[in-house]
């Protein structure tokens, strides 16, 4: 995050055709950047600015107010933990390029002295092996517009990984006209480290950044979802992943913006994939990744994510095969809440068989936005897979046999009622993820015995399934589910469903089930059969001080089979 603003010293950027234009002074002759300029190239307050695998915050200030390090010596704030490689900084020079001694403190009382250089803002090439960052086709002054060009430039310095970074000392200010200036500073770590503020607190919806136009997901809705700093995360589509998601508070760095840097995977014998949760800002979004084995190979692949919004609700559906990790109703303003509902998605990749992941350098480039990863993790096995083919197409009616006779949901008549593998499901006010699995392979558990890993979060009343029995009659199948909390306590409790076509229509709903999908047919293998087919709405209570961490399914069942499609909460 970049230091507090109270320490700026001189006021770079200016409004145009403004008052504002005479309050900036950057170059000490009245001209400044224009900030509609900068916008044009990306650059907005609180925006991500990346170069060289580092993003930078750029100040979260308006034009006219002090927003940038006039270097005289100053010392700027950084504290680091070990590990950091690079210290980079993003600025210009005015009235010449110039440089200067600068200084790193560490926080065991050690110094490093290095040469800080950067390029004059109006050249557009590079002096000091500076990296040029953003062109902007004009620049404010006195009179208004100037068609002159400026710049801004990269550069960095290599620094001690073993010692922990206090602060920098920039330059004295040089005796000539020539002035230093920095607007960010960034680190690079020997992994690549959180460069996006990705969550807001609904009462400091200012305090995050999403998608670089002050944009962010709401802490509150994500933990609404079950989805709290720090927790493991499951993505219900695919078993045997098992997330951390970021452990930092609303207002913090929580994820990456995809920028070429490498990240860390816990080492897996034979795992079969790499999963991520993540999102594109002004996507969808994506680029070429890079596994990384232990016997020093490479496997590229294209990573891409949907975009956070689906494009404003306009995309029908996630790009990439994404599976929809979680939705959420509203996101954050700067002013407060906005009703548009945000993403997040799940993407994977097959791994090589019999080697082992090191590392994932994320791309270096994306063909649009910007590419955001908040977790990622790999698969090893499968601990709680579907075991029931329950959906078939209808081109295809055999592939399926939810009730042992070779009958099944129809795909086509699901989709005919809203319900798709990729799209989450609401009944009730909880939000479902129907599994995200294809017509003719496992897409629910038929309740054996096996146990399931759930998120709940705090404060959870009702844990909710969406399922069905087979060979029930009108009193439905019992059984006997076993909730395990966090603290290690249990919860027994009784479950019922329904019978999944109510005897072809003989009788009514049982259990206290209610109705969440009907579907106008079924299919059997010789082709669709006109009688309808249900998936049934069923709660057990919650302690609400105790967070549920999975839940045991029946190992003997009384009156049929009990089926399992999606689980939530509310």
């Amino acid at each position: 995050a970049p230091p507090p603003p109270t320490t700026y010293n001189n006021v770079g950027i200016s409004d145009d055709f403004t008052q504002n234009v005479q309050a900036a002074n950057y170059d000490g002759l009245g001209y400044s950047y224009s900030a509609s300029a900068l916008a044009q190239a990306g650059i907005t307050p609180g925006a991500s600015v990346l170069c060289n695998g580092l993003a930078f915050i750029w100040p979260d200030l308006p034009a006219g107010v002090k927003d940038n390090y006039q270097a005289n010596g100053q010392t700027i704030p950084l504290h680091t933990g070990p590990g950091v490689t690079l210290l980079a900084f993003l600025g210009s020079a005015t009235q010449g390029s110039t440089s200067g001694l600068a200084r790193i403190n560490y926080s065991d009382g050690s110094t490093q002295s290095f040469t800080l250089g950067l390029t004059d803002w109006t050249s557009s090439t590079p002096a000091f092996n500076n990296k040029l960052v953003a062109t902007m086709s004009y620049r404010n002054g006195p009179g208004g517009q100037q068609p002159i060009a400026v710049y801004l430039f990269y550069a960095d310095v290599t620094v001690d990984p073993t010692k922990a970074i206090k602060s920098v000392t920039l330059p004295p200010e040089p005796s000539g006209p020539s002035r230093l200036h920095v607007f960010a500073l960034a680190t690079q770590g020997l992994y690549g480290s959180y460069n996006n503020i990705g969550v807001s607190d609904d009462h400091l919806p200012a305090h995050a950044n999403f998608d670089n136009a002050g944009h962010s997901y709401s802490l509150q809705a994500l933990q609404q979802a079950g989805i709290n700093p720090g927790d493991n995360a499951f993505y219900r589509g695919v078993s045997g992943v098992v997330f951390q998601w970021p452990n930092a508070a609303a207002g913090q760095l929580n994820n990456y913006i995809a920028a070429g840097q490498t990240l860390p995977v816990t080492p897996q014998k034979n795992a079969s994939l790499l999963a991520f949760l993540g999102a594109a800002s002004g996507g969808p979004s994506y680029g070429t990744a890079y596994v990384n084995y232990s016997d020093g190979s490479r496997q590229a692949f294209t990573l891409g994510f949907s975009d956070w919004t689906m494009n404003d609700g306009k995309a029908s559906r996630p790009s990439f095969g994404n599976g929809i990790f979680v939705v959420l109703p509203y996101r954050n303003q700067p002013t407060g809440q906005e009703p548009v509902k945000t993403y997040i998605f799940y993407a994977e990749v097959a791994l090589q068989s019999g080697k082992t992941v090191k590392s994932v350098t994320l791309p270096a480039a994306v063909n649009q936005g910007l590419l955001h990863v908040f977790a990622l993790a790999t698969k090893t096995a499968e601990d709680t897979p579907y075991n029931n083919v329950g959906t078939s197409d209808d081109s295809n009616p055999q592939a399926a046999n939810f009730d042992g006779t070779g009958a099944s949901y129809s795909a086509q008549a699901l989709a005919a009622v809203g319900v798709f593998p990729w799209q989450p499901l609401t009944y009730n006010g909880v939000t479902f993820s129907w599994p995200n699995v294809a017509s003719g392979a496992n897409n629910n558990y038929l309740a054996s015995g096996q146990t399931i890993p759930l998120n709940g979060g705090p404060h959870k009343t009702v844990l909710a399934l969406l399922g069905a029995a087979d060979h029930s009659d009108a009193s439905g199948a019992h059984g006997q589910v076993l909730i395990h909390y966090s603290d290690g306590s249990l919860q027994p409790l009784p479950l019922c469903l329904s019978d999944w076509t109510l005897g072809n229509g003989s009788f009514a709903p049982s259990c206290g089930n209610s109705i969440a999908i009907v579907t106008a047919y079924y299919n059997r293998p010789g082709g669709p059969q006109l009688q309808r087919a249900y998936v049934f709405y069923a709660e057990l209570p919650l302690d609400p001080e105790k967070m549920v961490k999975s839940i045991t399914l029946p190992s003997i069942v009384l009156g049929g089979h009990l089926h399992i499609f999606a689980i939530g909460f509310k």
